[in-house]
């Protein structure tokens, strides 16, 4: 018998055939989503680099200069972003699959790391977003009693 963190105790639990074939599927979509999110990932870094080539292109012409080029990196501030969850999601799918089909407990504990650390950053990025919604709110609230 095991003591948890939270002081339930619990007999040691297993994987059965029946978790490891829900394991293994998982894995194949989380692979599949990481691919395509890498995919993504050089789309938006083609798309950044063409808007800061168009931008350089137009520096000449006022008023213009400074747009596509801020788009460009906006695109890759974006792309920055995107690529750690899509790293881990990859990760996790990868050390999945070789601990199911090996049965070798580290790579599941590097497996379930990973999904610990998709889901970590995806909190801390909703709670970043959150917040810069209530700040914009409230600053619409201030402006709005202003007038």
């Amino acid at each position: 018998m095991e003591t948890l963190d939270n002081n339930i105790t619990s007999a040691e639990l297993s994987l059965n055939s029946k978790i490891n074939n829900f394991l293994l599927e998982t894995a194949k979509w989380a692979k599949f989503l990481a691919i395509v999110g890498f995919v993504f990932l050089g789309l938006m870094i083609l798309g950044a680099l063409f808007m800061i080539g168009a931008g350089a292109s137009v520096s000449r012409l006022p008023g213009l200069a400074g747009g596509p080029v801020l788009v460009g990196v906006t695109y890759l501030l974006m792309a920055l972003l995107y690529y750690f969850p899509t790293r881990y999601l990859y990760n996790f799918a990868i050390k999945m699959k070789l601990a199911i089909q090996n049965s070798q407990q580290n790579n599941l504990e590097d497996a379930f790391e990973n999904l610990k650390s998709l889901f970590k950053f995806s909190g801390i990025f909703m709670i970043v977003i959150l917040s810069i919604y209530a700040l914009i709110f409230l600053l619409g609230l201030i402006g709005l009693a202003a007038m």
